[in-house]
């Protein structure tokens, strides 16, 4: 059993997937997991598009930060949900990490303990 608010974890998840469809490519693939351990419940969601580059990776969590071609295209997006998810997922007593590469492509993972961080 996880203790968490479904409310919260059904907007981070929303939000990741919003934004994998956001800067995916037309043609790529958007794809979501969740897989339980006795630990944890780790949550992951993938797609295929272009690489956020390496000195990036540090501010896509950071509020109103937005990558420059995000900048020009961004259809009144204010640069929040990925803030939001990180947010949520470390108030569940967790992690949301990015990874992402021109052979993969990029996944936003978010840990989420079993118990809850008041029983720690």
């Amino acid at each position: 059993m996880a203790f968490v608010d479904p409310l919260r974890i059904e907007q981070m998840v929303s939000n990741l997937v919003a934004n994998a469809v956001q800067h995916g490519t037309a043609s790529g693939k958007v794809a979501a997991t969740v897989v339980g351990t006795t630990e944890s419940i780790e949550i992951a969601v993938h797609n295929e598009a272009p690489p956020i580059p390496q000195d990036r990776l540090d501010t896509v969590f950071t509020p109103f930060i937005r990558l420059e071609a995000q900048q020009r295209d961004h259809h009144g997006h204010l640069g929040l949900g990925l803030f939001i998810a990180r947010e949520i997922a470390v108030a569940h007593g967790g992690t949301l990490t990015v990874e992402s590469n021109a052979e993969s492509g990029t996944t936003f993972t978010a840990t989420i303990p079993r118990k809850s961080p008041q029983s720690q």
